[in-house]
């Protein structure tokens, strides 16, 4: 009986293992597919956070160029309701490059919120380096800030300013002509 009872334990040990076998193999398999699955809803994510961003982007585009251009007359409700599609979209994707500089200016233009602006711009700066568009609104803000900014940040904003236009010249040579004001020694000379 032991050996009968030893040779039934042995034969069923193979059919066991390949239970076993097939049970791991159907488990990674579900795996996989909920893997591949998870990676579907994340790219759909992702896709949808770039769709949104662009709208949020065509939206604000019109109203920033109006107010690089001095025209003042874009209508609040509309400036507001882009700024919340911008807020909305980088909140979706914080590292769209091209959203930070819009919402910096819409930030400075309607919010009147010239700190928050120049953290969305600096932000935008360090996202892409070569916008001009960042670099010459983060220099606006700053230089508003030494007219009409804390004291104690004069310097700061001297800086800020400086540098800005330097990068604005770099980039875009034909949009900036000599200033002497933002001259390095002026500069000094003018905080001093």
């Amino acid at each position: 009986q032991e050996e009968q009872a030893e040779r039934t334990g042995k034969s069923h040990r193979p059919a066991a293992q390949e239970q076993e076998k097939s049970q791991f193999e159907r488990e990674q398999e579900e795996g996989r597919r909920l893997e591949a699955e998870q990676d579907a809803a994340e790219e759909a994510e992702r896709v949808r956070c770039r769709e949104e961003g662009r709208r949020a982007a065509a939206r604000a585009s019109p109203i920033a160029r109006a107010w690089l251009e001095d025209d003042h007359r874009s209508a609040v409700e509309e400036a507001k309701s882009a700024l919340d599609s911008l807020s909305e979209a980088l909140h979706c994707n914080p590292s769209d490059a091209e959203l930070w500089p819009l919402f910096g200016i819409l930030m400075h233009m309607h919010r009147q919120l010239p700190l928050s602006s120049l953290l969305a711009l600096r932000h935008a700066v360090e996202l892409q380096p070569a916008s001009a568009l960042a670099y010459s609104e983060l220099g606006v803000v700053a230089f508003d800030q030494l007219l009409v900014g804390d004291v104690t940040k004069m310097g700061e904003m001297a800086r800020v300013a400086q540098r800005a236009l330097l990068a604005v010249r770099q980039l875009q040579p034909r949009l900036v002509r000599p200033c002497p004001i933002f001259a390095a020694g002026h500069v000094r000379r003018a905080l001093h």
